[in-house]
């Protein structure tokens, strides 16, 4: 059975939609709770894959925080071994500071629905390509990336806004800066327990909520079918 480690760093932000087909594909989900519990594993010897959750610290605090370090070092590994990764908002930022970019807050952020540009080579992606070209995806971010110098590795699959949102570094390690994995439940309720962040956005809770009810179901059906694609990617690399 292929193990894949899913890194959660807050309590109202775990896989959500992914869930389901991870363990419908047969996956060995083991999760550490990063901001409550030390790292379960030193190395990623018996894994096949990697998740990165959202958090609400961020990669510039990483000199205070004393989880990120160790996640640095696990995902500074998978991509060693070309191993299947997959970072979601902080844990794209990570990804990419990894892969050599500038992480820092953007001016801009982004709390609530927005539409996202995928790119040409988004619609080859084995993960991507099931988003379609313009996926209205849930944003909770302040943060953004940049590459100086784009290294050979790296394919950029979404923009919007002036902001990298969606890429890929080598064969099988992919960031997205919105939530992909949320689902409507956990959507509500960040609406209601956070509403001065969307707010400050320039966002209308009220607003935030009839959108939620347009696309659901169709962010749903997206979050699926990017965790089943994700886990037969994890399934290969667990190939002897």
């Amino acid at each position: 059975m292929a193990k894949i480690l899913v890194i959660q760093h807050n309590d109202d932000d775990n896989l959500n939609d992914l869930a389901a087909p991870f363990l419908e594909a047969g996956l060995e989900v083991v999760q550490w709770h990063a901001e409550k519990t030390a790292a379960p594993v030193s190395n990623l010897d018996g894994f096949a894959g990697l998740v990165s959750l959202g958090a609400f610290a961020g990669v510039e605090e990483e000199d205070s925080v004393a989880w990120m370090p160790v996640e640095r070092r696990l995902i500074e590994e998978a991509l060693a071994l070309e191993m299947p990764v997959l970072g979601l908002c902080f844990g794209s930022q990570l990804l990419a500071s990894v892969a050599g970019a500038e992480v820092g807050k953007s001016g801009r952020p982004e709390v609530g629905w927005y539409s996202v540009e995928m790119t040409e080579a988004a619609a080859a992606d084995p993960l991507m390509s099931v988003l379609g070209p313009q996926p209205e995806v849930i944003q909770y971010h302040y943060d953004t990336f940049n590459w100086d110098v784009e290294p050979e590795n790296l394919t950029i699959l979404g923009t919007a806004n002036g902001m990298n949102q969606a890429f890929r570094v080598g064969k099988n390690a992919w960031g997205t800066q919105f939530h992909i994995e949320l689902n409507l439940p956990t959507t509500l309720g960040w609406i209601a327990t956070y509403p001065k962040a969307f707010e400050k956005a320039g966002n209308v809770p009220a607003e935030q909520v009839e959108l939620t009810r347009q696309n659901w179901k169709l962010h749903q059906e997206r979050s699926v079918a990017l965790g089943r694609a994700f886990a037969e990617q994890v399934k290969a690399f667990n190939q002897p």
